[in-house]
């Protein structure tokens, strides 16, 4: 069972955008050694310090329509070229896994992908499956500007639902448990606008 979360940021700026990226990329809470990466991250949970050497570790990092590594730079140049530099910049949700879930990082990270590719087809988006503690969780971090259109995106009041309602249909195709139906509750809100475009697109491979 998987739920989706909104993180807000009230900071919107490149600088920000920056810093969040950075931080959901780094190597301490995305590296795993191969011999794990297949196996169930509740039994076979590992962490890092942010100086543990890492040498030979799998970074279950990647990018739609984009590359982890120089994400931030080409979140810009998108938003340079439609001159569209103000306002919502990106939007970070996160994908949780609850606690005690048999599944591996590399599903965890499969399913990400499939997540961001379904759900941002226009959108450069920055995948990253953190792993360095029994709670097993993806962050998406999705540009606010379309590279095919120079279109916005804007997220309405129902898109956590629809969002959470896709997650549960991946996690049905990968036989996990799904979430009771979302009626409300304390996750955070989101602005008005549109809904999320409709299915379809596709992502660079963890590395």
């Amino acid at each position: 069972m998987a739920t989706v979360n909104f993180i807000p940021c009230k900071k919107q700026n490149a600088f920000s955008m920056r810093n969040e990226i950075q931080y959901i990329l780094q190597d301490f809470k995305v590296c795993i050694e191969p011999e794990k990466i297949n196996c169930d991250h509740t039994v076979n949970c590992q962490s890092y310090s942010e100086n543990a050497d890492k040498t030979g570790c799998i970074r279950l990092i990647s990018g739609k329509d984009c590359c982890p590594e120089t994400a931030f730079q080409e979140f810009m140049v998108t938003k340079n070229s439609y001159k569209k530099v103000d306002q919502t910049m990106f939007y970070h949700y996160d994908q949780a896994f609850r606690d005690g879930e048999t599944i591996s990082p590399k599903i965890a990270h499969e399913i990400a992908i499939k997540f961001a590719e379904d759900n941002y087809p226009d959108f450069e988006v920055v995948i990253a499956t953190h792993v360095d503690n029994e709670h097993l969780h993806s962050h998406f971090i999705i540009n606010s500007v379309s590279f095919k259109t120079g279109k916005k995106l804007h997220q309405g009041p129902k898109t956590l639902l629809k969002l959470r309602e896709y997650s549960d249909q991946i996690c049905e195709q990968y036989g996990l448990s799904t979430l009771q139906p979302y009626t409300g509750g304390k996750s955070q809100s989101l602005p008005l606008g549109n809904t999320v475009p409709p299915p379809r697109g596709r992502a660079g491979s963890f590395r």
